[in-house]
């Protein structure tokens, strides 16, 4: 009956996550097409936010595909496994995409870390010069690669804490229905909460930047939406450590 249950829980386990990434993965595939045929990929063609979305996709996806063997073979640290196997995959894939991905602009033709930087500096139309000129840098010196690396940062470590939060909870439902302890439960459904809403509020995030216009000053709104984004970035990591526990 467990086994039957496992099996069950895996397949849907396995649709779910596919599901889910439709739009990542599909992302993806446009951006390789655009590479093969092309040679670069025009930024009217670049879907916003490959990285790090595309890699957290594929890295949870084949993760979960492995569960059955990780739980197999590692037993009770099947969960460690999966994550090093995921946290792997990610990185390999995401530093693939920021090396190899070319896209073609106005202005030149650059690396996809070079671009998904100047998306997150390029302020928005209508700035005055007097709200600008404490910035160091022009958008086309990010273009070019003249910035700091570290930007990158924030992308991988809520990366890593998404692709541990969403394995935890699909692993440790796993677990529990093969074993039949089901003391972590109430712990699991919390955390499965948390990451969804963190994730809810990582695209949310994405697409509107919090409603920021670039300036100085903050509206109540996005001041809001980002107080309530790190507090619940530190909830979930939280829940995570405690689930354990």
């Amino acid at each position: 009956m467990k086994s039957k249950s496992f099996n069950r829980y895996y397949l849907l386990s396995c649709l779910g996550v596919l599901i889910a990434s439709y739009y990542p993965l599909s992302m993806g595939v446009r951006v390789i097409t655009d590479m093969i045929v092309n040679g670069i990929v025009a930024k009217e063609n670049y879907p916003k936010y490959i990285i790090p979305y595309t890699p957290i996709s594929v890295a949870i996806i084949l993760a979960v595909l492995l569960m059955p063997l990780f739980i197999r073979f590692f037993k009770r640290f099947a969960f460690a496994g999966g994550v090093v196997s995921a946290v792997g995959i990610f990185f390999a894939l995401e530093l693939l995409f920021e090396q190899k991905v070319v896209v073609s602009t106005a202005e030149t033709v650059t690396s996809l870390e070079n671009w998904q930087m100047s998306m997150c500096y390029i302020p928005p139309q209508g700035w005055g010069e007097n709200v600008i000129t404490y910035k160091t840098k022009t958008a086309i010196d990010i273009l070019m690669g003249d910035y700091t690396p570290a930007f990158k940062l924030h992308f991988y470590v809520i990366s890593v804490l998404l692709i541990v939060t969403f394995l935890n909870c699909l692993y440790g439902f796993g677990q529990m229905i093969k074993s039949g302890d089901r003391k972590r439960c109430k712990a699991l459904v919390l955390q499965s909460i948390c990451s969804v809403v963190f994730l809810g509020l990582c695209i949310l995030a994405c697409f509107t930047a919090f409603w920021r216009d670039g300036g100085l000053q903050v509206s109540a709104l996005s001041a809001t939406l980002m107080t309530i984004f790190f507090m619940l970035f530190g909830v979930t990591a939280g829940v995570f450590a405690g689930s354990f526990f």
